[in-house]
């Protein structure tokens, strides 16, 4: 490894043909130079922007204000684009008569070539978005050698698609452009001088649903009804309807280079006799090619590109015309496994991708790789899988690779933003769209001499060690799944005593002198081996002010302690002596002690990483009248909202947890001992209970669920969340007379299924029954919210608008036997074929001092926040029409 790690060639990182040295010319030196850049008059904003890329960059590499000219000159750097290369993708760096060209044959290669020039000859690096990512080395002088070398990138169109809440989006874009990203959706006229063509894609075939009421039959046709969902890709109408608006697309975006169409985000095709007996596939494509043939005919240098997508992913019977690609989306390939295994899922999605490839147009990959968890978005070392899809797609001729990538939180802390969390994978992704013949171990053997230091080679086989164990995961997993689910085969016992010997060894290599990089790749490990530590996870909540503790603070139960957090400071209430605290911040942090003997004294010390005792330790921490307050600046560490370490304690002869240590998760809330119970009478049905736990203890909820305790334990939680509570695993009758008390005592009782609920049964009250009824006739995109009561219930404190308003409802609603015992939160359609039914799906009603919902199984939005939403807005609900 150490052989391999010294004979990295970092030429290979940008091009696969290595320079021939000749000569050399003095650039610059002792801040002084006799060169100049020259480009054309009147180039282009991409050559401009090449131009001023290059003075930017020589002058933080050698303090020297290089001049830009349009004359020709002695000692010159020629930026321009270079017809005579015969290709515009080409990329051209050479030296002649005593000048540096840095040419291409497009002005998008021009730029190319001095980001080559600046990466390859300089050592200029990239890693992430914004100025903390940009590494540039300071020189007091540099010799030019004698270079020549052209590069063709097999790719020719490399892209992102930008996807959620665009944090950050223009440095990410700047970002992208310095490595070779020269695409993606959401194209605009300003983006040219970054090198990017200019495409316009999304699900925009469609029409206005205004129509419907004159021209039903412009509209798909599913058991002779029509939904404004989907057009009609057989009604000529629709057609000129279709044309007009994609002309007027066009002409107010001056310079479109590529347009890319496709039809809405859902599977209700038109069932009309004419695009049924095409298939939905054929009705398509047919439709895309005459639309194209009309564009051409206006529009003669406009490029045409589409995806195979849901309904239309298979192959047509019929010639697809007009593309300049046809994008097969990936959304079935497992992110786990590479396409050379044994992989069942990502065999059969390569034989259909090869079926696609005797089509005879360009194909290109959709790709939906860092899509793999729909929520707790973690860091995805999947390098060797991301290596095999990029290199897989150019064996199988792709003309191009866009892959959607997440720019989400909008704000918050940056370990917890998607893109700040993935940037090692996203920029290995980059870097071999540029050239897939690099090997992925020298791109990551680079990054970590970049910025690790004397611990450069630990961290590699660190990251290597992460992209092995995650190969060997047993497990498939394609897109939009649980983080939580994928732990369990992934970090493993082995993994993570690997882990720690090799923080470590970083430690000792670095002297104990702390790299922010390597703490942050701590802080991302640690966020994986938090999602194994459900059952032993302690949610502090977040004080304003000490004095509101005992009505805020969390509670462990089996040692008696109170808990909880300010902006300085932890707190422990409650404590009888002895006791002795143990807090450590993660994975390869110091682990800090505190202990208060029987007779009152204290003592405190600390453990390194290393497992090196320092009794000299001498923080500044408070035991007064049972409360222990330990302030982060002690710690030198300061938790941020949501992060997790770990802890144990012991007072008296009590220790929790018993074995090893708990999570301590630092929540946001502000609310204390918010607890609750989740049953399940269905448990095959409770594949996903860790995620929903994550879920409920991110905002703030000690969550207890079935598998923990079948029976329910005898605390009284805040709330009681009851799926499928007719199931196989049934509530004894006693415990159903506890659970009414205390729901008349002020608990909350949520009930959730899409079978019989006999709420009647259980609390012995004839108002309470209720009868569940299934949907019909109704396609997915007909199945929205047809009422909702009044208030801002679905926006605050999580804004579910889109979830409540706008996604699909569920397949079973609820009809109470005594109307006027509840109040109505939400309405659906329950009939498609007689118009005007509906039915509830959400339900609630006051209960003694307590309140009862009853929801429809499957509403869009996550447990948690949905629950957070219907708690803070009780009192307005409840006054809600009947």
């Amino acid at each position: 490894m150490k052989k391999f790690f010294r004979s990295i060639i970092v030429v290979l990182l940008i091009f696969p043909i290595l320079p021939v040295m000749a000569g050399s010319a003095i650039l610059f030196a002792n801040k002084q130079t006799t060169w100049q850049i020259r480009h054309e008059r009147n180039t282009e904003p991409a050559v401009k922007y090449a131009v001023q890329e290059l003075k930017n960059a020589l002058k933080k590499i050698s303090g020297i204000d290089f001049p830009v000219t349009t004359f020709p000159q002695n000692s010159e750097i020629v930026v321009k684009v270079d017809s005579s290369l015969g290709d515009p993708d080409i990329v051209s760096v050479k030296t002649k008569d005593g000048k540096l060209f840095l040419t291409g044959g497009s002005p998008s290669s021009v730029l190319y070539s001095v980001y080559s020039f600046l990466q390859n000859e300089l050592g200029i690096r990239w890693l992430w978005p914004g100025k903390s990512g940009e590494f540039i080395p300071r020189k007091s002088s540099w010799i030019l050698p004698e270079l020549n070398y052209t590069y063709k990138p097999a790719l020719k169109y490399r892209g992102f698609h930008l996807c959620s809440h665009w944090r950050d989006v223009e440095d990410f874009r700047i970002w992208m452009a310095r490595n070779f990203i020269n695409i993606h959706r959401h194209g605009q006229a300003r983006f040219n001088k970054l090198g990017f063509h200019f495409m316009i894609s999304d699900h925009n075939v469609k029409l206005s649903p205004h129509l419907i009421q004159k021209h039903p039959e412009y509209f798909a046709e599913i058991k002779g009804k029509h939904y404004v969902s989907q057009p009609c890709f057989s009604n000529r109408d629709v057609d000129d309807i279709i044309f007009q608006h994609f002309c007027r697309m066009v002409e107010k975006n001056p310079g479109l280079e590529i347009l890319s169409i496709f039809p809405p985000d859902n599977m209700d095709y038109c069932q009309c006799v004419k695009c049924k007996e095409q298939g939905t596939s054929n009705a398509w494509f047919n439709f895309y090619n005459r639309l194209t043939d009309r564009l051409k005919v206006k529009f003669p240098t406009l490029k045409f590109a589409t995806i195979a997508y849901q309904g239309y992913i298979e192959v047509p019977t019929i010639q697809i015309r007009n593309s300049e690609f046809i994008e097969y989306a990936t959304y079935a390939r497992c992110n786990i496994h590479t396409y050379n295994g044994s992989c069942n899922r990502n065999q059969h999605l390569l034989s259909e991708l090869k079926k696609w490839g005797k089509m005879n147009v360009p194909i290109g990959n959709y790709g939906y790789e860092f899509d793999i968890f729909t929520a707790n978005y973690m860091f995805l070392p999947f390098f060797t899988m991301l290596e095999d899809s990029i290199k897989t797609g150019v064996k199988l001729n792709h003309t191009a690779i866009i892959t959607e990538v997440m720019l989400t939180p909008k704000s918050g802390p940056e370990v917890q933003a998607f893109a700040v969390k993935n940037r090692l994978p996203l920029y290995l992704y980059a870097r071999l769209l540029w050239n897939p013949k690099t090997n992925i171990k020298n791109l990551l053997s680079d990054w970590c001499k970049t910025i690790y230091g004397d611990a450069a080679e630990t961290m590699y086989n660190y990251f290597a060690m992460l992209d092995q164990h995650w190969n060997q995961i047993k497990q498939h997993q394609t897109i939009l799944g649980s983080p939580v689910e994928t732990a369990k085969n992934f970090i493993t016992p082995e993994l993570q005593i690997q882990a720690d010997k090799l923080f470590a060894k970083a430690a000792k290599e670095l002297k104990s002198q702390k790299n922010p990089y390597i703490e942050r790749e701590k802080e991302l490990f640690n966020q994986w081996f938090a999602l194994l530590n459900f059952d032993s996870e302690v949610i502090l909540p977040l004080l304003k002010k000490t004095a509101t503790f005992e009505k805020e603070s969390t509670t462990i139960p089996s040692v008696g302690i109170r808990m909880a957090w300010t902006a300085d400071a932890i707190l422990f209430g409650n404590i009888i002596p002895p006791c002795h605290i143990v807090i450590n911040n993660g994975i390869g942090g110091e682990t800090w002690h505190f202990e208060i003997k029987e007779d009152g004294r204290k003592n405190a010390w600390r453990i390194s990483s290393v497992g090196i005792r320092d009794d000299r330790w001498n923080p500044i921490w408070n035991s007064e009248s049972g409360l222990i307050k330990i302030p982060f600046i002690s710690l030198q560490k300061t938790p941020l909202a949501n992060e997790t370490w770990r802890f144990w304690i012991k007072q008296r002869e009590v220790r929790y947890p018993a074995k090893e240590m708990a999570s301590l998760r630092f929540t946001s809330s502000s609310q204390g001992n918010r607890s609750i119970i989740w049953w399940n009478g269905l448990l095959e049905k409770e594949d996903k209970i860790n995620q929903i736990r994550s879920e409920f203890t991110q905002l703030g909820w000690q969550f207890i669920s079935t598998a923990e305790n079948l029976q329910l334990q005898e605390k009284t939680p805040l709330v009681y969340w009851f799926r499928h509570p007719n199931g196989k695993q049934k509530i004894i009758p006693e415990n159903w007379a506890r659970i009414k008390r205390n729901i008349q005592n002020g608990a909350i009782g949520v009930f959730v299924s899409y079978s019989q609920m006999p709420l009647e049964k259980y609390f012995a009250d004839p108002t309470l029954k209720i009868k569940i009824k299934g949907i019909k006739n109704l396609p997915l995109s007909a199945r929205r919210a047809r009422y909702l009561a009044p208030g801002n219930w679905y926006a605050t404190p999580h804004n579910l608008t889109w979830h409540i308003k706008n996604w699909i409802t569920p397949a079973y609603g609820i009809e109470p036997a005594f109307p006027n015992a509840w109040k109505i939160i939400a309405k659906m359609d329950l009939d498609g074929e007689q118009s005007g039914t509906t039915i509830p799906f959400i339900l609630v009603r006051k209960y003694g001092k307590g309140i009862i919902f009853v929801l429809g199984d499957s509403i869009a939005a996550q447990p948690a926040k949905l629950l957070d939403n219907l708690y803070s807005n009780r009192n307005v609900l409840l006054e809600a029409e009947k």
